[in-house]
């Protein structure tokens, strides 16, 4: 069925009562291809899954060439985020320390900043530090005990560095 100026309109009244915007009734009719009555009914961000199976089986019958299209660019958007995932790095002990010692100075914002990783990452390796019981061990290093240790592997480094030279 086509989508007609007074259906449109009738439903775009009740998306308004139901506390859709305007923009978004018509983005989900014409680019979307929503069906009227579920763009002006559901609300923004509670669109359900079998909503997107509905819509992707009426696209098909609608727009066959359309729909292989989306599918392709879905599955092309996929891979891309596939490569864009991050490679799990290892935490170096120096880096744990830190994050120990210093936690309570930069919060999981700094220290996710500092060493480039996600806060969840940083909160999450926080609490397996305090469950395996290396926090407490970290925490109770003094500074020079830190500095032999960040000392030591810069040694480490430069070692590794002259012998590949």
């Amino acid at each position: 069925m086509g989508k007609t100026t007074s259906q449109f309109k009738q439903w775009q009244e009740q998306a308004l009562k139901n506390g859709i915007g305007y923009h978004t009734f018509r983005n989900r009719v014409y680019k979307s291809n929503w069906s009227m009555e579920a763009a002006a009914t559901i609300p923004p961000g509670e669109r359900k899954a079998n909503f997107k199976a509905i819509d992707d089986y009426d696209l098909m019958e609608k727009n066959f060439d359309l729909f292989l299209q989306k599918g392709i660019e879905e599955q092309a958007w996929e891979k891309q985020q596939e490569r864009k995932a991050p490679v799990p790095r290892e935490w170096k002990l120096q880096d744990l320390v830190y994050l120990v010692k210093y936690l309570h100075v930069d919060g999981l914002g700094g220290m996710a900043f500092h060493f480039t990783r996600r806060v969840k990452e940083i909160r999450d390796k926080v609490n397996e530090l305090q469950q395996n019981g290396d926090w407490d061990l970290y925490a109770g290093l003094s500074d020079e005990e830190y500095e032999k240790i960040i000392l030591s592997k810069e040694r480490k480094s430069r070692a590794k560095q002259l012998i590949g030279c």
